[in-house]
């Protein structure tokens, strides 16, 4: 087969010389004690997360993994295959993002934005801090947010040019892959960001990125079962690939009573049951077993790798929420 939420960036310019360690609810920066202070703090909402549009593009997206000189993005080659079969899965992301479902918190602590031989990139989970949530405020450069300070993972790295890179590290990463579904609570393991082009003045991000790698116990967990759904979802829209997907995955019948009739099912009709393909059959399939699995090693332990990209607006941060 081949088949955030909301982000914030948090960028902390750091007035001191030394590097390193962030220090939460401050605007520090501390190594071996020797403190740094922040005397600017850069805020950043991402308003824009893209999935792979296709396999060229998820090249764009990955990263070497695991330093054997390739690009590696796996699941998002595979779901760059789904776009490609017609399954929106941008869209459910976007829509994510508009909805504030979720909140990832980056902060930066360096002593110039342009560039530094080391800086540290905080990346918490978050929330928004409105009565309720509104894109336009959200994203209008006075949204406010405050992060979670039970969830994070700081990222040692450096800035040249004004592009950042940093890691690795394991990052939460909340991402909605599944329209109408709650957004997956990924680990991503071995983590990089690239937060490319740091605009002069702190007034916007674009270009960047962040790739790493998702352990067996997620793919099992989440990613596969995702990827039923979103089988399931291709298999409503009806015509000859909803026969050929039936014949496939649907030895049980469970969508239709044969394959013939997946056939007949169209968009906007009633569909087959949101179940109808379980995460079973994927896994028993060697197609899809064969593209839904680890295909690095980092470290002695086997990942799927996944890389997306981001852009963010200014926000304004608040105090640690947990």
């Amino acid at each position: 087969m081949k088949v955030v939420s909301t982000w914030v960036l948090v960028l902390v310019g750091c007035g001191g010389t030394t590097d390193h360690r962030i220090q939460p609810g401050t605007g520090e920066a501390t190594d071996g004690g020797v403190v740094a202070r922040c005397s600017e703090t850069l805020s950043f909402v991402i308003d824009h997360i893209m999935l792979p549009s296709d396999r060229a593009d998820a090249r764009l997206l990955g990263c070497d993994l695991d330093g054997q000189g390739g690009i590696d993005n796996q699941l998002g080659q595979e779901l760059a295959d789904f776009s490609a079969l017609g399954v929106n899965v941008q869209r459910a992301l976007e829509q994510s993002v508009a909805t504030g479902k979720q909140v990832l918190l980056v902060d930066l602590c360096a002593a110039d934005l342009k560039n530094v031989a080391a800086a540290s990139f905080r990346v918490s989970v978050g929330r928004y801090l409105g009565p309720t949530w509104d894109p336009v405020v959200a994203f209008s450069g006075n949204g406010e947010f405050a992060r979670d300070p039970t969830r994070g993972a700081i990222l040692d790295g450096v800035i040249r040019n004004r592009l950042g890179q940093f890691g690795p590290g394991a990052v939460d990463l909340p991402v909605a892959l599944v329209a109408g579904a709650e957004p997956l609570h990924l680990t991503l393991q071995s983590a990089q960001v690239f937060a490319v082009a740091i605009a002069e003045g702190g007034r916007r991000i674009d270009g960047a990125r962040v790739c790493g790698g998702l352990s067996e116990p997620d793919i099992s967990a989440q990613v596969i079962p995702a990827m039923a759904q979103l089988l399931v979802q291709r298999i409503a829209q009806g015509g000859d690939l909803a026969v050929q997907l039936c014949a496939t995955f649907d030895g049980a019948h469970r969508c239709a009573p044969d394959a013939a009739s997946c056939g007949r099912f169209s968009a906007g009709a009633a569909g087959p049951p949101t179940d109808c393909i379980r995460p079973s059959e994927l896994e028993t399939n060697a197609t899809a077993s064969a593209a839904i699995r680890p295909d690095v090693v980092v470290d002695g332990l086997p990942l799927m790798s996944f890389g997306i990209g981001f852009s963010a607006v200014p926000a304004v941060i608040r105090a640690d929420v947990p």
